[in-house]
């Protein structure tokens, strides 16, 4: 059986024999219309055999022609409305997702007091960690997952937070972006040039307080 838009039924004494076949094909079609000469027709009964719209005998051509273009006009509309929720759905996932991976917060440390306390710090205030205890496993874990900002310690084994840094720089895409926080013993300020120098946006000093680690995420973070 082909798909059709409309199923006409040639009087309301003949639906009950002709409505299992349909039911049965309910997807081949998109509305029934009934062809009557009664105008006081039982609502409840078209409601029960699903009986969209009804045309009175004697049949006018303009009559149908309205029917089928009410139809198409119906189903312009409910097209057009789900293309714009499709739109706002999609754009508010987007949305989410951004929100979701400028919460995430790549902490790169390898001392575990210092894990410890800044992942503390970063819950209070709002954000999610994911702690990692090297360079090298920094660059590996941004090239799988989004996050809005990394702090990074300088001094590490396997690779430290400059060749990271650098390394980082050379990702492809928006990632090769994301703001990079020094978090280091080392305040000179030879120590914040050198940060800079190999690409990072910015240094704090440990050991960190919540108010100077809170002014720096809403600083840098996505």
């Amino acid at each position: 059986m082909q798909p059709y838009d409309y199923v006409l039924v040639s009087g309301v004494e003949n639906i009950n024999s002709v409505y299992p076949v349909l039911q049965k094909h309910r997807d081949q079609y998109r509305e029934i219309i009934l062809i009557s000469s009664r105008s006081d027709l039982d609502q409840d009964e078209l409601h029960r055999y699903q009986i969209n719209k009804t045309v009175l005998r004697p049949i006018l051509r303009e009559n149908l022609i309205e029917q089928f273009s009410t139809g198409q006009r119906q189903e312009r509309v409910l097209e057009k409305k789900k293309q714009v929720t499709d739109k706002k759905n999609k754009t508010t996932k987007r949305k989410d997702d951004a929100m979701l991976s400028a919460n995430k917060i790549l902490l790169v440390e390898d001392n575990q007091v210092n894990q410890m306390v800044a992942t503390s710090i970063l819950k209070k205030i709002g954000y999610q960690a994911t702690v990692v205890a090297n360079g090298q496993e920094a660059v590996e874990i941004l090239q799988r997952e989004k996050f809005g900002l990394v702090l990074m310690d300088c001094h590490m084994p396997v690779m430290d937070g400059y060749e990271a840094t650098q390394a980082i720089r050379q990702l492809p895409g928006a990632v090769a972006n994301i703001p990079i926080v020094a978090m280091t013993a080392d305040a000179a300020t030879s120590d914040r040039d050198r940060c800079l120098s190999v690409g990072m946006n910015d240094h704090m000093a440990k050991p960190i307080e919540m108010s100077a680690l809170k002014a720096m995420v809403e600083r840098w973070i996505i």
